[in-house]
């Protein structure tokens, strides 16, 4: 799977940190159709898997009466 694509020159789509070594991505085909925009991958490129899920909208919900640790 070449998608995204590796430029010269990548951002994290949602904190738009310039990175070098290695980025995550998503590689689930019903949310790259569904959720991301652009053909080439380039909203699709994060920097770590919190900016990911920051840009998923993705959040921990507590249930009310368990244990943390």
């Amino acid at each position: 799977m070449t998608y995204p694509k590796i430029k010269e020159s990548m951002c994290c789509a949602h904190c738009q940190k310039e990175l070098s070594d290695s980025f995550v991505t998503v590689r689930d085909n019903f949310l790259i159709v569904k959720f991301f925009q652009f053909a080439d991958g380039e909203d699709n490129i994060f920097c770590d898997n919190d900016c990911l899920a920051n840009y998923l909208s993705a959040e921990e919900i507590l249930i009310e009466g368990s244990e943390q640790e």
